[in-house]
């Protein structure tokens, strides 16, 4: 069509850059962002800076991601220094494990001088990276990383000494460990010093080999442990492990003291919490050397961490689970912080300090709290100030403020008979008008209307009983809810019946998450009609879950993209095969009923067809063959994980006949080679 003079010039070109960035910002995706980069030169330069703003990868994507970071050549703009966060996500056990490690990250995420946010969920830095990082990147503002035990990817104090001192703006740290001797007082103190009065996140956790580090799920003896699902973004681990059957045993929900008066076990986030070695060796002798005596090296760890915690009352997360000083540290959180929106606690018996950090945080809207124990109140005890209906209950209960208009005119003028005398009632009247003051502040600040908790993670921490009963009455607000027996109290699940699982389902119709011990048809079937939102499930166990309660998850909750289905060994083809169909194209992560011999090559046919986004399978059955395997796992390009259920026909054999079943390193071999993305394949049985 030919151009003419009434018709309008574009005005794209004459928009200001400011305008056009805002704009930009509002776009719902990147590829939207990159097709407005296509239209001119002045939108180009407004949406580069954006497009590379934020940069996500997993751990075994980065041999293609790090060609990114090196220097630009033949380009005009160096986009590095438009990258504000970097998030690499540790994608399977050997990332996890710190078995593998990422190359070169130091020399290439230097180049980013303008980051701002940096998260890497495998142990891939060390003391000399953290030095190098934090020169590079002086305005880095929030950090996370996992400290191993191999030199290649362990952090000790010096690597925090380093980021404190070079990093003056830092508001959020998160510090996990693979062993307790990593860090000690000096980098806490460190932080404590540097950081005063600006961090919103502090976190210093311990954590296992095998486990996964971010919002890490717990295997239990009855479950089949599926692909970690957790969050969106978090990572996918294929720590498949196989079926424990438990006897049922009838158990009454007891007390939060039960637990802990009972043998101590494995806590949740892998081996036992031990002290540091030269801790050990040093209490054995009393005139040793203080930075060898152990009752010292914790008492200064706890004074640096109670000085962090006090020096920001800031703080709306805390993330807290170490074996020493986890007392003192609770305690000082109690006195100074009342911002909280987010805690998360493991192994601790200070239950009077969780109480009051509860009582005194009305914002709090995500808690988990791993094997923790006390003395001295009831789980429902402890949690009764979340409830959703706080606010009511606690405006019935606010005292009326104090007088201290009253009090204050009280102290009149001195007379010039007897100053002293005026003074010294003054001097009261004031105290007095103080203390007053102060009392009715706390008074309001405990009995402030709790915001509704959305988040509730319990692992560890009493009968699943009490549990049930206690999230069924209390809260009705939840968008995730993990619930795991403690394995202490030796807490048997299968005592639950339907009518309290069927109540927790109806108080929670939000539920988005949803980790909890199923085991039947009728119990899956009422999350499945009373929270439609679902879309990541758990069952744990599922024992008696059959293609029934499997149908009917597919019918009534379309958004599901993370599921494990158990050890619901009944399913078969004729339940697997409509629910790949029906949430195919948004499934991320499946984890099939372990050692479920109905489930045939049509049902992992059709996944393969209907799951294009798919990037965990977990509990595929080795039964199906493998030229079958060999045929269909290709075809499912994004997969990153692949679990095998090697399981006789029947479901029973030998040890012999079951070895017969497991494909040879060869095939394997074949398998990892035809997959191009797959980076990590395992057999269980």
């Amino acid at each position: 069509m030919a151009a003419t003079a009434d018709m309008p010039r574009p005005l794209a070109p004459t928009l200001p850059v400011e305008v056009v960035v805002q704009v930009l910002r509002r776009m719902d995706s990147k590829r939207e962002v990159f097709g407005a980069a296509l239209v001119c030169r002045q939108w180009a330069r407004a949406a580069v800076p954006l497009l590379w703003q934020r940069i996500e990868c997993y751990t075994d994507d980065w041999d293609s991601f790090k060609g990114l970071f090196l220097r630009p050549r033949r380009l005009r703009q160096d986009y590095r220094r438009d990258i504000l966060a970097l998030t690499v996500t540790a994608s399977s056990s050997p990332w996890v494990d710190g078995e593998h490690r990422l190359p070169n990250v130091r020399t290439l995420v230097a180049g980013c001088t303008s980051l701002l946010e940096l998260h890497i969920t495998t142990p891939s830095l060390n003391d000399d990276d953290m030095w190098v990082l934090s020169t590079s990147c002086p305005h880095l503002q929030a950090i996370s990383f996992v400290s191993g035990v191999s030199p290649f990817g362990r952090v000790t104090d010096e690597g925090l000494v380093a980021l404190a001192r070079n990093c003056r703006g830092l508001r959020r740290v998160g510090i996990r460990c693979m062993s307790a001797a990593a860090v000690s007082d000096r980098g806490i103190a460190a932080l404590a010093e540097q950081a005063r009065g600006r961090l919103l996140l502090f976190g210093l956790e311990l954590c296992g080999p095998r486990t996964p580090l971010l919002h890490a799920e717990a295997a239990h003896a009855h479950a089949a442990v599926p692909l970690s699902a957790v969050t969106p973004g978090l990572p996918m681990h294929a720590q498949i492990q196989s079926v424990t059957a438990i006897g049922a045993a009838s158990v009454a929900p007891v007390p939060i003291t039960a637990v802990a008066a009972a043998p101590s076990a494995a806590p949740r986030f892998g081996p036992p919490h031990r002290p540091h070695p030269l801790a050990s060796a040093g209490a054995s002798s009393a005139a040793g050397p203080p930075e060898f005596n152990s009752a010292d090296r914790v008492r200064r760890l706890r004074e640096a961490l109670v000085r962090l915690i006090s020096g920001n009352p800031d703080l709306d997360t805390l993330l807290l689970d170490w074996p020493d000083a986890m007392d003192d540290a609770l305690a000082a959180a109690a006195a100074s912080l009342r911002g909280l929106r987010r805690l998360r606690v493991g192994n601790t018996q200070a239950g009077a300090s969780l109480a009051r950090i509860i009582e005194r945080n009305p914002r709090l809207d995500n808690v988990a709290m791993f094997e923790i124990g006390t003395k001295e109140m009831t789980l429902r005890t402890l949690l009764e100030p979340l409830r959703s209906d706080s606010a009511a209950a606690a405006a019935a209960v606010l005292p009326p403020a104090a007088p201290i208009a009253s009090v204050s005119a009280g102290s009149s003028t001195p007379s010039a008979a007897a100053p002293e005398a005026a003074a010294t009632n003054n001097t009261a009247s004031s105290s007095s008008a103080s203390d007053a003051a102060l009392a009715h502040e706390q008074v309001m600040q405990l009995a402030a209307p709790h915001e509704p908790l959305r988040a509730l993670d319990l692992d560890g921490i009493g009968f699943l009983g009490e549990l049930i009963a206690t999230t069924s009455s209390l809260f009705t607000n939840l968008t995730t809810l993990k619930l795991s027996p403690s394995r202490r109290a030796a807490s048997i699940h299968r005592t639950l019946d339907d009518a309290q699982l069927a109540r927790v389902a109806s108080a929670c119709p939000g539920l988005e998450v949803l980790h909890v011990p199923l085991l039947a048809d009728a119990q899956l079937e009422a999350f499945a009609a009373a929270c439609p939102r679902l879309r990541d499930l758990d069952v744990i166990d599922g024992y008696r879950i059959t293609d029934r309660g499997v149908l009917a998850l597919a019918r009534s909750c379309p958004s599901v993209a993370w599921l494990a289905l158990g050890s619901a060994w009944a399913v078969t083809d004729a339940s697997v095969v409509p629910l790949a169909r029906t949430l195919g194209p948004r499934l991320r992560k499946l984890a099939l009923p372990f050692a479920a011999t109905g489930i045939t090559e049509a049902a992992v046919a059709t996944i393969a067809q209907c799951c294009p986004m798919l990037r965990g399978l977990a509990n595929v059955p080795v039964l199906i063959g493998f030229p079958t395997l060999l045929k269909l796992l290709p075809t499912m390009e994004r997969l990153l994980v692949v679990s095998l259920c090697v399981a006789p026909p029947d479901g029973h054999g030998s040890p012999a006949v079951t070895q017969g079943l497991f494909l040879s390193p060869l095939q394997l071999e074949q398998l990892r080679r035809a997959c191009k993305r797959l980076r990590h394949l395992v057999q269980n049985a």
